[in-house]
């Protein structure tokens, strides 16, 4: 019984040992995802799904109308990327914020750090990337609450450019790339996305959590032995 005993005791130390709550360490992977294509103006309310393999995203496309509601749009894709149309007039398939505020949002499904965007501008250069990036994490598709998300402002240029969007190094499953709410500068922002990169996240042990466990298991193994020795010690014959 007693051997027995403190075999289960050392198994116990063992799993205790090899398992302390804060030994893990964060991976990065990086992807890309290209959002350039045919695919022409869209429908009002349609959303499109991109791939790079191992991660997927459903954009779709919004406005801030006069009084500030929010409107879906329709999401428009062509050979420099995505752009959002939010009436029967609006010829200018960009996220723009000539009129209303056009944003994209971008719902993925895992945790994703956003990187660097792609913005490709029109009407020769006149309109500057300054744009309003968010991100949350939403349990369903978003329906046009803005409430769940942290907004920042980032100021940009006028011609095409990839940059930085995530000075902060934040996470979450839902991002949100628009025209300007803010325009410091007072020049109309229009440009559409073409592509971003990314990084997701995971907790893998660290070095010291594998020798602890393979600590753990050596005191099991000896204590097994010992157990073993002590029953040979203890045989007696009639």
């Amino acid at each position: 019984m007693f051997g027995k005993s403190f075999l289960t005791a050392a198994a116990i130390g063992a799993i205790a040992i090899a398992a302390p709550a804060s030994a893990t360490t964060t991976i990065e992977t990086s992807g890309t995802i290209d959002l350039r294509g045919n695919g022409g103006n869209g429908s009002y309310g349609n959303s499109r799904t991109f791939s790079d393999g191992s991660t997927s995203v459903t954009a779709t496309g919004w406005s801030i109308d006069n009084q500030g509601v929010v409107r879906q749009g329709a999401l428009g894709r062509w050979d420099r990327g995505l752009g959002v149309l939010n009436s029967s007039t609006d010829n200018s398939h960009t996220v723009d914020n000539s009129g209303w505020i056009d944003f994209v949002v971008f719902q993925f499904n895992t945790s994703v750090a956003l990187d660097q965007v792609s913005f490709f501008t029109g009407f020769n250069n006149l309109y500057d990337t300054d744009a309003t990036i968010g991100f949350g994490n939403l349990a369903s598709a978003f329906a046009g609450d803005l409430s769940n998300f942290s907004f920042y402002d980032l100021p940009g240029m006028r011609g095409n450019n990839v940059r930085g969007v995530n000075p902060n190094g934040s996470f979450g499953n839902t991002w949100i790339v628009g025209a300007s709410a803010v325009n410091t500068d007072g020049h109309a922002d229009g440009f559409k996305i073409g592509g971003f990169t990314y990084d997701t996240a995971g907790a893998v042990p660290e070095p010291a959590t594998w020798a602890m466990m393979l600590l753990g298991f050596g005191f099991a193994g000896a204590a097994m032995r010992r157990t073993k020795e002590k029953t040979r010690m203890t045989v007696s014959y009639a």
